[in-house]
């Protein structure tokens, strides 16, 4: 990046008219995916369940509902052990830690890439008749 560097712009915000437009996206590139890690930590922190403090079980539907899955794949997912759950009889639970740690084990960190540049998202081109 050319210019002045992040913790300049941070205590002289001013410094961002001195950056060309390619160092300002990259920079803007940067900091948002800098800023969903740090949001996606806080919101993780906070419903973690605390030592000492027992998690709340939640319904399938309730499960499904966070999850936005259906119920049937939330219950498939649950037959197969891919995620934790609790079989009551004939109803499931679910504890809130086990869906938050099957999320984070189904994130994906693959960097985006633009339309058309892997092939992954282009139609096929229609043969003329």
């Amino acid at each position: 990046m050319k210019g002045p560097e992040l913790a300049q712009l941070i205590e002289d915000p001013s410094a961002v008219a001195r950056l060309t437009g390619e160092a300002a996206a990259d920079l803007l590139a940067l900091t948002t995916a800098l800023g969903m890690a740090l949001a996606a930590r806080v919101v993780s922190d906070r419903t973690r369940a605390q030592p000492g403090v027992p998690d709340r079980l939640l319904s399938l539907e309730e499960a499904s509902e966070r999850l936005r899955l259906t119920k049937r794949y939330v219950t498939r997912l649950a037959k197969t052990g891919e995620l934790a759950a609790i079989l009551q009889g004939r109803y499931w639970l679910f504890r809130e830690s086990a869906l938050l740690e099957w999320q984070e084990s189904t994130e994906t960190r693959a960097p985006l890439q633009p339309r058309g540049s892997s092939g992954v998202g282009v139609s096929p081109r229609r043969r003329s008749r």
